[in-house]
C-alpha cells in the first residue's frame, strides 16, 4: 500500500487560484498549512486553518 498524505502546506492561499485550491483541499480532509509571507493577508483565510509565516526573499 502507498503512503497516504494528510497534511499539505499551501503558497499562494491568497492569490487568484489558492481560494479554489484551498476549498478542495479543506472539502477532502487535508490538513492545510498556508503559507503567508511575513505580516501577509490572513483576515481572508478560515480560522481553522494553520498559519506559517516565511521569508520568500
Amino acid at each position: 500500500m502507498g503512503v497516504k498524505i494528510h497534511k499539505v502546506a499551501l503558497a499562494g492561499a491568497t492569490g487568484n487560484l489558492g481560494p479554489a485550491i484551498l476549498e478542495q483541499l479543506v472539502a477532502a480532509n487535508f490538513e492545510v498549512t498556508v503559507l503567508t509571507r511575513i505580516n501577509g493577508i490572513t483576515h481572508k483565510l478560515p480560522a481553522f486553518v494553520h498559519v506559517a509565516s516565511v521569508d520568500y526573499d
